[in-house]
């Protein structure tokens, strides 16, 4: 479902800089050493880990699941869209720990450890949530 490591686009590869926060960055080839991040990279923050890319059927669809905060008391977990350029096109809440994450017809469907917010439908062009399902 997550994928820490790099992630193939036109013109190179998308990879996590280091953190705390972690910037994503377009790299020539595979194992080229990392830019320096410039001031509008996108950031995105993890706890136990670099931020990761979703593992989805649509490899072109470049999603990264981060935290909102690296307090684990107050952390959400988010789920952002970027593009291969790379920068960030949205990014949505989607409550607790992401246990799969699935697209269909257009939604990002996710599903998650909070009762509150157990699945959450996400808009893939807009990142408008469509609708949350709680128990």
């Amino acid at each position: 479902m997550q994928d820490s490591g790099t992630r193939k686009v036109d013109g190179g590869y998308l990879a996590f800089g280091v953190g705390p926060r972690h910037p994503v960055l377009l790299a020539a080839r595979t194992y080229d050493e990392l830019p320096k991040a410039p001031a509008s990279a996108p950031t995105f923050l993890k706890q136990d880990m670099n931020p990761g890319f979703l593992l989805l059927p649509d490899s072109s669809l470049l999603l990264v699941l981060s935290v909102s905060s690296l307090d684990p008391s107050t952390a959400t977990t988010l789920v952002s869209r970027v593009d291969a350029t790379p920068r960030q096109l949205w990014s949505v809440d989607v409550g607790g720990t992401c246990q799969h994450a699935e697209v269909l017809a257009g939604s990002l469907l996710v599903a998650t450890s909070d009762p509150s917010r157990h699945a959450t439908a996400v808009d893939v062009e807009t990142g408008k949530v469509l609708w949350q399902f709680a128990f």
